[in-house]
């Protein structure tokens, strides 16, 4: 089969013999290798498990991938080409369709009967030529069984479920996605709801299908939960709706994460997510569930409805009780009119004979009390002037004796601050002369040294100062553009010519 095994291997361990005539080309190596695979694989198919990836359609055939994951890291430990031609998959899709009402689709768990396919230029795949859709339904109920399983050892698999409905809607919280197509009967009524005051609806916006569906209604929950415990907001419930499809589109809803977060939620969860035959993990979990979107916002008009009807036939009742006994009163009161007037004339009069009667005695005990009070006040007031006269004499002398020390202290200060302020003056005068002395032999050295710098001492001491029409001149370069020079000596000027060589 490989012309020569031994010889092939010494070629690989030996680059010289890589023109040998009986090396491969790589067409005919890639032969060898498709005959060796039809001759292995070859019978009725094998049965594969895995994940589709990548599945399109393509013209009139499909294409895609199988992948499968690592259980616990979700890596990947293998992947392959799929194809399912034509011929075959008018027979396949409507099979599996009819079994599971979905179609395959990226992400869904399959077991397909396969035909090991390798071509020289497109490499190696799998040729589908049949499918197992119980395969795909047993998936997907043994991971719900799996979820129940792990929320009811976690303890909160009736957290939700068991709480109160509420009896009254005033805010509630929206989880949906952010174009919610389908459910305009939904929002038509919560609009309605909300504009007239009756409801507030917030939207928290989530996927509502493919793989990110459980993790943004997972991260919505979470959302509503911190608003909630942080006080942010109140809601009487939660409703996670979308607007119908297919088993495989609300398979999505069929993840821990989601189901973990509602379990979780102290607030009532209403779902409406698919129809009457289809349900979900989070159906089971929730406070309500109901089979559409717009079963749940007219349960929750309804309840709203019901409240105001009670709240008017309430109304209607309590009106008629307070007209009867508004009526009742005021017979009553009528009649208590009649007889507190009788009995406050009668009372009246009663209470004028004794006021008369009180007013005379007082009149004469308030006469002798003023007469007593008289007389005290003027026994007070003699013994308080002369307890003011003797404190008056007793405080001139203290003052007297005040002042005699504040003087005689005041003196004594006024001697030593005198004493001291005549030494600091005749230091600070004997300061100033010293400083005065120094500033002025400073002056003089200075006034030395600036004259000694003048022009005429150093004339005196031998240089000469160039100049050219009063500017000086302090260089060779300044003086060879001159035409002549005046230079000052100490006992006259000399003109000088300026005279160059010529260089050509």
């Amino acid at each position: 089969m490989y012309k020569n095994k031994s010889h092939s291997i010494l070629m690989m361990i030996d680059p010289a013999h890589h023109k040998d005539e009986s090396s491969f080309t790589l067409s005919e190596f890639l032969t060898e290798i498709k005959q060796t695979l039809d001759r292995k694989f070859k019978g009725n198919g094998y049965w594969v498990r895995g994940e589709l990836s990548d599945w399109r359609k393509s013209g009139v055939h499909y294409y895609g991938e199988l992948i499968e994951f690592d259980e616990n890291t979700h890596q990947s430990l293998a992947k392959i080409r799929l194809n399912m031609w034509s011929s075959l998959a008018s027979k396949i899709i409507p099979k599996f369709h009819n079994a599971t009402g979905e179609q395959l689709k990226t992400g869904m768990k399959v077991l397909l009967l396969v035909n090991v396919n390798f071509h020289q230029n497109f490499g190696l795949s799998l040729n589908i030529i049949d499918i197992d859709p119980s395969f795909t339904l047993g998936d997907r109920e043994a991971r719900k069984k799996k979820i129940i399983t792990d929320l009811t050892e976690s303890g909160v698999i009736d957290n939700n479920r068991a709480l109160s409905i509420p009896t009254e809607f005033t805010n509630v919280a929206i989880i949906s996605s952010e174009n919610a197509a389908g459910l305009g009967d939904f929002f038509a009524e919560a609009d309605l709801l909300k504009k007239h005051s009756l409801c507030n609806f917030d939207m928290y916006h989530a996927s509502m299908q493919g793989k990110d569906c459980a993790t943004t209604v997972a991260r919505q929950f979470r959302e509503i939960y911190r608003a909630t415990t942080s006080q942010e907001k109140s809601y009487d419930a939660i409703v996670l709706i979308r607007g119908g499809g297919s088993q495989a589109d609300l398979d999505w809803f069929n993840y821990f994460e989601a189901a973990n977060a509602l379990c979780h939620m102290p607030i009532p969860v209403f779902v409406g997510i698919g129809h009457e035959r289809d349900r979900t993990v989070l159906d089971d979990l929730a406070a309500r569930s109901f089979d559409t979107p717009s079963k749940v916002i007219n349960f929750i008009a309804k309840t709203i409805t019901n409240n105001a009807q009670k709240a008017q036939a309430n109304f209607e009742s309590i009106k008629l009780i307070t007209r009867n006994c508004s009526s009742k009163a005021k017979s009553d009161i009528e009649k208590q009119h009649q007889y507190i007037t009788h009995f406050a004339k009668q009372a009246v009069i009663a209470q004028r004979k004794a006021t008369d009667d009180y007013y005379k005695l007082v009149h004469t005990n308030a006469k002798q009390q003023l007469t007593y009070q008289t007389q005290l006040i003027n026994s007070h007031y003699q013994n308080m002037m002369q307890m003011a006269k003797k404190s008056i004499e007793v405080s001139k002398v203290q003052v007297n004796s005040i002042k005699q020390n504040t003087f005689t202290i005041a003196k004594s200060l006024i001697q030593s601050h005198g004493k001291q302020l005549g030494i600091w003056q005749c230091g600070i005068v004997e300061y100033a002369k010293n400083t005065l002395y120094n500033a002025q032999n400073s002056i003089k050295s200075h006034y030395k040294g600036v004259l000694s710098l003048s022009i005429d001492p150093t004339l005196q001491r031998g240089f000469a100062v160039t100049t050219d029409n009063g500017k000086y001149i302090t260089s060779s370069t300044q003086a060879n553009q001159c035409e002549s020079l005046n230079v000052k000596y100490h006992d006259g000027d000399v003109q000088v010519t300026i005279k160059r060589e010529n260089n050509a």
